[in-house]
């Protein structure tokens, strides 16, 4: 397995409470189907209650066939991004759809099974909770209302195993609801335990985004600071080496003393390297603050990807017509800048004159950009620290450490991710995912 770090994780972020919600939604039904297979079969042949069944389980069958078309399309809208379509309103309308169909098989399970009379009447509490703890207020509400109303039809009719069920003795009815009793806490219990796990999971994880979204928030002042610095640091450093120049020239004309020459070609020689860290400086911080957002296609992209400085003869880049006209909306300067950081790194890491390459292709509404260099790789220590401000494994004066933190964070800005995949000895790829559309499009 391929050492990874990331700027983002894979799956949705915890805070999608829908998500979250409907994976423990699923089992729990899973958890239904089978808890009421147990006791169907157990009614029948253990009390020997005269009860309908086949019809019974086909009650418990729909409720498997819907979960098995819910549960594909759950792990189908992970895999392809449409959980961000769904996490919101839409998801919990879905949410509250099952849990209506739910209280109505169970209606339906009751009716055929002794009505109110069955001691496991007292699941529709069950199901009222979970609504209550799933969905917002007005959703709670409309299922308080359907159980309510289920249980109006159920004390009204006359369920045909009603009978069976009142005949059977105190002692036999008691042990009935105590079981009931116990199954329905344990549910409950269970649930809302897991699920406040996963609050607590979700809070930490969103105190860490914080301290981290603060922390870059910080580090990215300080480099466009460093940015100014530069930039108001190039005028007098200029000055200073165009007296420098004159100066030596003067000097060797008069026959001036060979040191003091040396002197000023010394002189001349810091200036050009105080630029030289200068220029990196401003490359490095990024000019990312205050562009506006515009829709380009990736194919536009690239084009202003290789218009900065950039060894365009030295990248393959490989763009299927599928993607190349799909649509992006970001900072169109800062992400090419950010795309050349990352070439310009492939460079750095791969042997003199040899080439990165670049891959794009479509991931569910993603685009997906890999930029694959052929160095030496990087070892998990190194990945770690990957995008940890002021890390760098360049030489001093090379590298301030802040080109892929920074590089990330107009990625992040835009709504993509990037992570690094890296094996020693094999090379490093960086993956580049952001959201995308076709032009004119939906």
């Amino acid at each position: 397995m391929n050492p990874r770090a990331s700027g983002e994780p894979a799956e949705p972020p915890g805070s999608a409470r829908v998500l979250i919600n409907l994976s423990w939604f699923l089992k729990l039904r899973w958890a239904a189907a089978l808890g009421q297979f147990v006791t169907i079969l157990s009614v029948a042949w253990i009390l020997g209650l005269d009860i309908p069944v086949p019809g019974l389980l086909t009650l418990v069958g729909v409720l498997v066939l819907s979960n098995l078309a819910l549960q594909w399309w759950f792990v189908r809208a992970l895999g392809n991004g449409e959980w961000r379509f769904w996490n919101g309103p839409r998801g919990e309308a879905l949410i509250g759809g099952f849990l209506g169909l739910d209280l109505c098989m169970l209606a339906g399970l009751l009716y055929w099974s002794g009505g109110l009379a069955n001691p496991f009447a007292v699941f529709f509490l069950v199901n009222l909770v979970l609504g209550s703890m799933l969905l917002p207020r007005h959703w709670a509400w409309g299922q308080a209302g359907l159980g309510l109303f289920l249980c109006l039809l159920l004390y009204v009719a006359d369920p045909p195993s009603a009978v069976g069920f009142l005949g059977l003795s105190a002692d036999t009815l008691l042990t009935g609801r105590l079981i009931a009793l116990v199954a329905a806490a344990l549910v409950l219990i269970l649930f809302q335990t897991r699920i406040s796990r996963q609050l607590e999971v979700n809070q930490e994880a969103l105190r860490t985004e914080h301290d981290r979204r603060a922390r870059n928030e910080r580090v990215q002042a300080l480099a466009t600071l460093a940015a100014g610095a530069a930039h108001e640091l190039a005028s007098p450093l200029s000055t200073i080496a165009v007296v420098a120049k004159e100066l030596e020239r003067t000097l060797a004309e008069a026959a001036g003393g060979e040191e003091t020459v040396e002197d000023v070609r010394l002189i001349r020689s810091e200036v050009a390297r105080c630029r030289e860290i200068l220029d990196k400086m401003s490359t490095d911080s990024g000019q990312s603050s205050g562009e506006s957002l515009r829709d380009f296609t990736l194919t536009e992209l690239f084009e202003s990807v290789f218009q900065g400085p950039v060894e365009e003869e030295r990248v393959e880049l490989f763009l299927p017509p599928e993607v190349a006209e799909r649509t992006i909306r970001a900072p169109r300067d800062s992400l090419a800048q950010a795309l050349r950081a990352l070439i310009k790194n492939g460079f750095d890491a791969s042997p003199p004159g040899s080439r990165v390459r670049i891959e794009a292709q479509r991931a569910g509404e993603d685009l997906v950009l890999k930029i694959i260099d052929r160095g030496s790789g990087m070892t998990e220590e190194t990945l770690r620290k990957a995008f940890d401000p002021f890390f760098t494994t360049k030489p001093v004066g090379e590298g301030m450490g802040l080109g892929l933190f920074l590089v990330r964070a107009v990625i992040e800005e835009a709504g993509g991710a990037l992570e690094l995949l890296s094996v020693p000895g094999k090379g490093t790829t960086a993956l580049v995912s952001l959201p995308s559309s076709f032009r004119g499009g939906p």
